[in-house]
């Protein structure tokens, strides 16, 4: 595997990508489980879950992840956003 992770280089978030995937199945009546999200990326579930909880995957994970799902998907990209402590952004109001 490729030591170049997705979600530290594109923002992509793993864990919020398969929320969003499981929210909008559910959304159709469709329930699926992390074990199956596992057997269609082609990956152990244990290395599934420690993916999830660094939210860190390998690029190929994820473009597996966006070709299986990829009607569920339709070309979204879940990410994160990184905010800055409020005392950065402190003016000087004197």
């Amino acid at each position: 595997m490729s030591s170049e992770f997705s979600s530290s280089t594109n923002n992509e978030s793993f864990e919020a990508t398969v929320k969003y995937l499981k929210d909008r199945l559910h959304e159709k009546g469709i329930d699926i489980s992390d074990s199956e999200i596992a057997r269609k990326l082609n990956i152990p579930i244990t290395t599934f879950l420690e993916y999830l909880e660094k939210d860190s995957v390998p690029d190929e994970v994820f473009a597996t992840l966006k070709r299986e799902l990829k009607d569920v998907l339709n070309g979204k990209v879940i990410g994160y956003v990184e905010l800055e402590d409020e005392d950065d952004f402190q003016t000087d109001e004197s």
